[in-house]
């Protein structure tokens, strides 16, 4: 069990990791992830995400729809859609549309640690006429430091599978890297997550800092 005072001393260095972020002001990111199915452990799952994401220079909205099938708590596939639009604060708008596919996979460390890996494949439609083909590569653990508070970090790497006429390039694209609390609400399934995300940028040769809050709600029996 660990103790209260050690607690405090990670929520204040979590908050030193936000602080630059929130200096810097340049993003902040919310999300809401919501899984639900008829049974606890396996069997067929609906997913949707849907993100808002505040840049120095506009918004991004996600809304992405999916549906999957659980072949154990260790194990899940999904196929889906999302719809991406960005909008400018000088008036500009662009939007994109994916397929997506992922695969999951799920591995507890003895009583306290989970670690996770999710693999996906996107289809990607933007402003011109070529299709555009990434790979997202996830490794993701969570360590639960007491009862209902859980120690998080993950990373994300993108791959570009191929270049398009509305500059999606080939080769490595961007890395997201996640470290946070966090905490199991009075709501069965309902989690909140917070920290700070490292985004950098290959395509742009800048790394940017966002504040992450992100909601789960897992919602089966």
């Amino acid at each position: 069990m660990i103790s209260r005072r050690l607690l405090v001393h990670l929520a204040l260095l979590v908050g030193f990791l936000i602080a630059p972020a929130a200096e810097a002001g340049n993003q902040i990111w919310t999300a809401t992830f919501l899984q639900a199915r008829t049974q606890a452990d396996s069997g067929v799952t609906g997913w949707l995400d849907l993100h808002g994401r505040r840049r120095e220079d506009g918004f991004v909205g996600i809304v992405r729809p999916g549906l999957g099938y659980a072949f154990s708590p260790a194990l899940s596939v999904f196929a889906g859609y999302a719809y991406i639009p960005t909008l400018t604060d000088e008036g500009g708008n662009k939007r994109e549309q994916r397929i997506w596919q992922q695969v999951i996979v799920t591995q507890p460390l003895g009583a306290d640690v989970k670690v996770s890996g999710r693999l996906r494949l996107e289809q990607r439609f933007g402003s011109g006429d070529e299709l555009g083909h990434r790979m997202r590569a996830q490794l993701r653990g969570q360590w639960t430091a007491s009862p209902g508070l859980h120690l998080v970090a993950w990373d994300e790497a993108f791959f570009g599978l191929n270049d398009t006429d509305w500059a999606a390039k080939q080769g490595y694209d961007q890395n997201r890297l996640f470290v946070g609390l966090g905490v199991d609400t009075k709501v069965k399934g309902v989690r909140v997550e917070a920290g700070y995300l490292n985004l950098i940028l290959t395509k742009d040769a800048k790394v940017d800092h966002a504040i992450s809050v992100n909601v789960f709600m897992n919602l089966w029996p």
